[in-house]
């Protein structure tokens, strides 16, 4: 069975609580992989726990630090989605710009390496889940992420389906 890629277990007001005690203008969620990018490691510092990744599954900011943020990316330099000869889609992995945006900072942007907001489950066993109170505990971090993004094999993984 094939699940969404993001489930929200908590409302707006919620999500926008956990995003201002960041304290930054833009919040990814992280994760353990560096997808696609992997010639940027040596730029991504420590974070104490498995999440030191930016992933594009969600992120959550203000609308100007957006706009700044995009502005930076040189997006006429980034190739539009089109349609091949085949008539399958081509799309680009829009995850490989932040990655690098991320390590210039051309505004305040801050990493959720300890999913106290948002959890991605690609790589991620069961066994890193408490599911036995009212929210899901993340075990790593101890935290309960309100927001949970299937991405890679977190769509078919063991994990969603608890979610």
């Amino acid at each position: 069975m094939l699940f969404r890629s993001i489930v929200f277990l908590g409302s707006i007001e919620e999500i926008f609580e956990r995003y201002q005690k960041f304290s930054c203008d833009i919040v990814f969620n992280a994760e353990r992989n560096l997808f696609p990018r992997s010639d940027l490691f040596p730029l991504y510092p420590e974070t104490g726990t498995p999440y030191r990744f930016l992933n594009s599954g969600f992120m959550i900011g203000k609308t100007n630090a957006f706009i700044e943020l995009l502005k930076s990316m040189n997006l006429d330099k980034i190739p539009d989605d089109y349609r091949k000869p085949d008539g399958s889609w081509h799309h680009e992995n829009d995850q490989a710009y932040f990655l690098e945006a991320f390590t210039k900072q051309p505004v305040s942007i801050k990493l959720d390496s300890k999913c106290e907001i948002a959890q991605t489950l690609h790589d991620e066993p069961l066994s890193n889940f408490d599911f036995s109170g009212s929210k899901v505990r993340n075990v790593i971090t101890g935290t309960f992420p309100i927001v949970w993004h299937a991405n890679g094999g977190g769509k078919t993984g063991e994990v969603m389906p608890k979610i």
